[in-house]
């Protein structure tokens, strides 16, 4: 299956997730791009409406944080769906992709049928 997004994607093997720090809270980070970030949040209490604007910490496995401002665009399943009004930078993304490889070479191995 093709990958046609405009922006490279890396989804988290659970034990390495980053943490949104929103509102006082943690939340954990599913998958990240240059312009996104989809956070696990349980939808039944609705805090974060499509549309509403956020403004958090993203706190990688490292220690380095991000301040990251966004849009909530959409809800999806058990996790909600941010744009980034300024981009986490290329630096991240790939060192990020660098720890991940090295860490979990398992969680990137194409599943066989």
């Amino acid at each position: 299956m093709q990958n046609t997004r405009e922006h490279y994607r890396i989804v988290y093997p659970v034990s390495a997730r980053p943490v949104l720090r929103l509102r006082g809270k943690n939340f954990y980070i599913a998958d990240i791009s240059e312009q996104g970030l989809r956070f696990i949040y349980d939808l039944k209490h609705k805090a974060f409406g499509e549309g509403s604007r956020i403004n958090a910490e993203l706190i990688f496995q490292d220690g380095e944080t991000l301040c990251v401002k966004g849009t909530v665009l959409r809800h999806q399943e058990d996790s909600i769906i941010v744009n980034l009004e300024e981009p986490i930078p290329l630096r991240k993304i790939m060192s990020e992709q660098i720890y991940l490889l090295n860490k979990y070479p398992d969680h990137f191995r194409e599943k066989s049928a």
